[in-house]
């Protein structure tokens, strides 16, 4: 419709204004005009675009409501855009576009943590940190994402921030990328249970990256996510055991060959 046409433009707009940034955000003032006229667009046009399954209107929404800080309602808007099955199709998932997917998920995180318009549930809260941090690299910063995250690790039991604090060293998000760190992170966490971080570190021991290379732990590793049902791990599994399946298969076919000539 004209209504999604316009907010589709004022999209685009933002988005290269980010683009030439590269922090997150660029002008908050400018991000705020922004996000308040193209929620005001679709408020004026009685949310159609939004409620006939748009996720760029979905989400437009949520960051309305948040400015307003009507929070009941941003949740609403952002949940159904995280839900929407065509938002993995849509262009609000373009690459170039991930600073502002990165703020809709930190938008939910502070929500959940602070009980903003949701009961206060801080599980819920880092898995939203996290994925907002995962959408910050090559520049993108939020540095209030990373404070927020730091201030979460410090509690033992908390492993989902220790790696999400992980990502951000990793990323370079917050401050410079630093990889030492970023493994003291990741391990903490693996060690504290988070099978993300577990699977991290027996990547990291199977090829060497920050870490003496050690094959050996890094699938002992792997197989500890695995048998706690962490699908990544099992496919890597499963994929290596093709692999030496096929390899053991070529094996056998040589040597019967050398054997009959």
């Amino acid at each position: 419709s004209g209504t999604y046409g316009a907010v589709s433009q004022l999209f685009e707009e933002l988005s290269e204004e980010y683009r030439k940034g590269g922090t997150l955000p660029l002008e908050p003032q400018k991000a705020e005009q922004w996000c308040r006229k193209a929620g005001e667009l679709l408020i004026a046009d009685e949310c159609k675009d939004a409620s006939v399954g748009y996720p760029i209107a979905q989400r437009v929404l949520g960051d309305y409501y948040y400015l307003q800080q009507e929070y009941e309602m941003a949740v609403r808007w952002y949940l159904k855009a995280w839900e929407n099955p065509y938002s993995k199709k849509s262009c609000m998932y373009g690459g170039e576009r991930r600073e502002l997917l990165a703020r809709m998920y930190f938008h939910l995180g502070m929500c959940y943590y602070k009980g903003l318009g949701v009961e206060k549930d801080h599980d819920t809260a880092a898995d939203w940190f996290i994925r907002s941090a995962s959408y910050l690299f090559d520049g993108w910063k939020n540095p209030e994402l990373f404070i927020t995250l730091k201030a979460f690790a410090k509690d033992e039991d908390n492993a989902a921030a220790q790696y999400g604090l992980g990502i951000c060293y990793d990323n370079g998000n917050g401050p410079e990328r630093d990889e030492k760190l970023a493994v003291e992170w990741y391990q903490k966490a693996a060690e504290n249970g988070d099978l993300d971080a577990q699977y991290e570190m027996g990547q990291r021991y199977l090829s060497g990256a920050g870490v003496p290379e050690d094959p050996e732990k890094g699938t002992e590793i792997i197989y500890k996510a695995a048998e706690q049902g962490y699908i990544p791990a099992i496919e890597l599994l499963e994929e290596n055991e093709r692999d030496v399946t096929a390899y053991q298969r070529i094996h056998d076919r040589k040597a019967l060959l050398y054997r009959m000539f």
